[in-house]
């Protein structure tokens, strides 16, 4: 049995199972349901219940910020040198802070 092709295959699947979760995460439901009470070219909306274009993409973006400091930290395992490794863990917690700063004042702004 070629395990290659299986781990290849189970690549793929995670990769589409977190662009899915991106997706989600970052309001495009919300988006596609809101979008006919919202125009297109509005950057935010004063409502919370609706979310823009902008701000779906902008969502989208610090999420995918917060995926790659996880992917980083994740890619040490398979480093074999203990510099390279360091690098990758330092990157990806500074991405993971700087994910949980922008999301929490993203938070304290809508809802606080």
């Amino acid at each position: 049995m070629d395990y290659s092709k299986i781990i290849k295959q189970l690549k793929k699947v995670e990769m589409w199972y977190v662009l899915a979760f991106l997706l989600i995460a970052s309001g495009l439901i919300s988006f596609v349901l809101g979008k006919p009470l919202i125009p297109l070219a509005s950057i935010f909306t004063s409502n919370s219940s609706y979310q823009t274009l902008f701000e779906t993409i902008l969502i989208f973006l610090i999420n995918l910020m917060g995926i790659g400091g996880v992917f980083l930290i994740a890619k040490v395992s398979s480093t074999r040198e203990v510099r390279f490794g360091r690098f990758y863990v330092a990157g990806g917690l500074a991405l993971l802070i700087m994910w949980f700063a922008i999301m929490y004042e993203l938070y304290i702004t809508v809802y606080g």
